[in-house]
């Protein structure tokens, strides 16, 4: 028996450091110099090669309320500081000429992803400038006009479940640059690379320290 428990602690140890972490699930593109980004509609998203993709895990971005402000609203007002403001936004890829220090200035961005809806969920979405979003083929709200900084609040009226999502956004006539909503909230939270690792490592530990104890 005594050399069973230290194989069987190794095992609940492993499984006992499993955490569980909100994944990245929403995918993200972003088009500069689109003529599309003054009518923000899911029909109106670029069909080309997006100069910026990337993935993140929730939908808050803003020039306006920066989380890593410098101060200099041009420098604020880039593609890079907007994607990075309130640390949203990873992997992200420029494509072919595109920098992180672009003006972030007639640009329109689309995020899509899977997530879980409630029917009769109320979000809000405050947005420079326009902004639109369709969950399945349910249009849940349609602002896609230039605008101050405004906040919109939408009522979902679909099914309840789970269900595809697409954000479609239009920056335009200068800062701020602000998307921050609740409106999708992640569909599950997932076990990251290194924690399934390690439910493999306690899973193997007990399973190692019963067929000694058989033995």
């Amino acid at each position: 028996m005594k050399q069973v428990i230290p194989v069987l602690l190794v095992g609940l140890m492993g499984m006992s450091a499993i955490g569980v972490a909100r994944a990245d699930y929403i995918t993200g593109s972003l088009w500069e110099n689109s003529t599309n980004a003054t009518n923000a509609t899911v029909a109106n998203i670029p069909t080309g090669t997006p100069n910026v993709t990337f993935t993140a895990n929730a939908v808050q971005f803003s020039s306006f309320g920066n989380a890593l402000n410098t101060g200099n609203g041009s420098l604020d007002y880039t593609v890079g500081s907007w994607l990075n403001s309130l640390f949203a936004a990873h992997n992200i890829v420029y494509n072919g000429s595109a920098l992180s220090t672009d003006s972030i200035d007639n640009s329109f961005i689309e995020l899509t992803g899977m997530a879980s809806f409630t029917n009769g969920q109320t979000f809000t979405v405050t947005h420079d400038d326009g902004v639109a979003m369709q969950v399945g083929s349910l249009t849940v709200f349609s602002v896609p006009g230039p605008t101050a900084p405004v906040t919109t609040t939408a009522t979902y009226s679909g099914s309840t479940g789970n269900s595809t999502f697409t954000i479609a956004y239009g920056e335009v006539q200068g800062p701020p640059a602000v998307l921050e909503t609740n409106l999708v909230p992640a569909l599950n939270s997932v076990p990251e690379p290194a924690t399934l690792g390690l439910l493999g490592l306690g899973l193997a530990g007990l399973g190692f320290a019963w067929r000694k104890r058989k033995a």
